[in-house]
């Protein structure tokens, strides 16, 4: 399956992502560690980028890896990208509260 859309069209999509599209979209964490790691970044700091998305049951993406087996900065980088999820507008669904 082929995808031609960029990340940043895929992040700002209003719609249901394709197969394809979500494919690429869970790539971001790996692909934001790299980066990281090539512009010096510490391993702690590169390890958070890649498991931000990564969930306490391990069902979270790239690794599935359980937050038992993740470092407390990358648990905190995880429940912080998560809060700001639900609190900022997305184009697919309604803003939540903080409350």
């Amino acid at each position: 399956m082929e995808c031609r859309a960029g990340l940043k069209e895929i992040l700002g999509s209003d719609r249901k992502l394709t197969p394809a599209e979500f494919a690429v979209m869970r790539e971001h964490p790996r692909t934001g560690a790299v980066l990281l790691e090539q512009l010096g970044f510490s391993d702690g700091v590169v390890a958070a980028a890649r498991d931000h998305h990564e969930r306490w049951s391990g069902n979270g993406y790239p690794t599935g890896r359980a937050a038992r087996l993740l470092s407390p900065l990358s648990r905190a980088v995880a429940t912080a990208d998560a809060f700001s999820a639900m609190i900022e507008p997305r184009p697919y669904r309604r803003t939540m509260t903080i409350a």
